[in-house]
């Protein structure tokens, strides 16, 4: 059994990802890399692609404010 479980793993690892999917995990990367914390998408309504574009302001701009930029229409964040 313990055999199957490392089959499936390395199925998973060796999964195509879409250009979207690489791009945001290299974007969650970096993020977590300059920031000391995990990004995420947005709940409920958010994107990857929105998720990477606030990524990239932070990065430009190398503050943290992916909060502000995922909820602007509030004054509580999500941690």
């Amino acid at each position: 059994m313990d055999e199957n479980i490392i089959n499936y793993m390395n199925n998973i690892e060796n999964t195509n990802l879409s250009k979207e999917d690489k791009e945001f995990e290299k974007y969650l990367k970096l993020f977590k890399e300059r920031f000391g914390r995990n990004a995420y998408i947005a709940d409920p309504s958010g994107t990857k692609q929105q998720t990477i574009e606030a990524i990239k302001i932070c990065l430009k701009e190398n503050k943290d404010i992916l909060d502000e930029l995922l909820y602007p229409n509030t004054d509580k964040y999500i941690y």
